[in-house]
């Protein structure tokens, strides 16, 4: 197993996963991150990165190197407003792409199919991974993103247990082929293009007058249809620990462990599972992208509410994943009950704490879009210009 993890810039997560690896025999093969900000943008906003300097970051990027992992630096923002294309920010993306060379990177990911034709033809010697964000779903995209210069492209989450397409791309493509294994995104999510941008947007350093003044609409909307109907949480494309078999049997090479702004201990966790392939209690413990948290400490309430424990009995999903290898999911989730059945079986939520988290989160979006966040905007701007990054749902009425 080769497995691809987030960097928090912490030197202790690659000496633990370092002593993972050889403990359980896998294979840590690169690491990846980036800076709070710069010209292109990661993928993530600014706001919940952690900070690094250049000489800190180097200096993580040489132990990486040291214990026989590579560096993937992201450049995977999905839009950059056309400011590619103007030679005063195409030259500052080309400075900044020395500069990632400069850094040590191994390879870069992308999102924008120009960024990918410039640095094949002016950085041979880097190595380039397409972003989920580019969504490759088909044979079709596969082919034209390997045809393009890709080295290796991350499937799309809509995909995940579509086992004869993801077998259909293997057969059709020679370069790498990876997934992310503990994201929790909507299945099909509707928001999926909206949050690639809005994130893309907040952590480009050109962006930080207004493209700082980020929120979390989107997962707002996420979290909320998972508390509505909890059955998304198990709908959404993360993969078990226990399941990873299968999908190496299909020839994915690379697995993807998401988490930039997470604990070191919450990024060893996972790979631990991931290299034992088994995961005993919680597994909800595994996954990314909630914000639980936020509805929970909501600024137009109060008081906090009481924390909302949503445990997932990994055990009790043994077979979960029968239903798609058969190949019997439709994509049609209003002609089946099959996630609904093993929502039954597999996750416990408190009933009444759980409606008090629907209630905040629909407060908070109320806010949003009465466009309440706007009130006193002439007295507040000043203040909002020099708090940059600022989240619109902290202003309070």
């Amino acid at each position: 197993m080769n497995i691809c993890l987030a960097t928090n810039w912490d030197d202790g997560l690659l000496e633990g996963v370092s002593e993972l690896g050889n403990e359980y025999g896998g294979k840590i093969h690169e690491v990846f991150g980036s800076y709070q900000s710069n010209i292109v943008g990661s993928g993530r906003p600014s706001m919940i990165l952690p900070e690094v300097s250049v000489g800190s970051a180097k200096d993580h990027v040489d132990l990486a190197h040291s214990l026989g992992m590579e560096f993937n630096y992201l450049i995977n923002a999905s839009c950059m407003e056309n400011r590619e294309f103007y030679p005063k920010y195409h030259q500052k993306i080309r400075e900044y792409i020395d500069e990632i060379v400069n850094l040590g990177a191994d390879s870069v990911t992308i999102a924008m199919p120009f960024l990918v034709e410039v640095v094949k033809e002016q950085y041979p010697d880097l190595g380039i991974k397409l972003s989920s964000y580019c969504l490759i779903d088909s044979v079709r995209k596969a082919e034209f993103f390997e045809g393009l210069g890709a080295d290796r492209l991350i499937l799309s989450n809509s995909i995940r247990r579509n086992f004869k397409l993801i077998k259909d791309i293997r057969n059709a493509v020679d370069c790498g082929l990876e997934i992310l294994v503990n994201n929790a995104c909507l299945y099909q999510c509707p928001y999926e293009i909206t949050h690639s941008n809005t994130s893309s947007h907040a952590s480009q350093s050109e962006n930080e007058e207004y493209g700082g003044h980020y929120t979390q609409y989107s997962l707002f909307k996420c979290n909320l249809a998972k508390l509505e109907d909890p059955s998304e949480i198990l709908k959404s494309p993360w993969v078990r620990p226990e399941d990873v078999g299968s999908y190496e049997k299909l020839g994915i090479e690379f697995f993807k462990i998401e988490g930039r702004n997470m604990s070191t201990k919450w990024l060893l966790n996972n790979v631990e599972a991931y290299l034992s392939r088994k995961y005993e209690g919680n597994i909800f413990e595994l996954l990314g992208e909630s914000i639980l948290g936020y509805f929970q400490h909501s600024p137009l309430s109060r008081e906090p509410l009481p924390a909302l424990e949503i445990i997932i009995d990994n055990q009790a999903l043994d077979g979960f994943l029968d239903f798609f290898l058969e190949g019997r999911c439709g994509e049609d989730c209003t002609r089946c009950n099959h996630c609904e059945k093993w929502t039954r079986k597999a996750i416990a939520i408190d009933y009444e704490i759980k409606e008090k988290y629907i209630e905040s989160a629909k407060k908070l979006l109320r806010q949003m879009t009465r466009s309440e966040f706007m009130k006193d905007f002439k007295v507040k701007e000043k203040e909002w210009r020099e708090n940059v990054p600022r989240d619109i749902t902290k202003v309070k009425e």
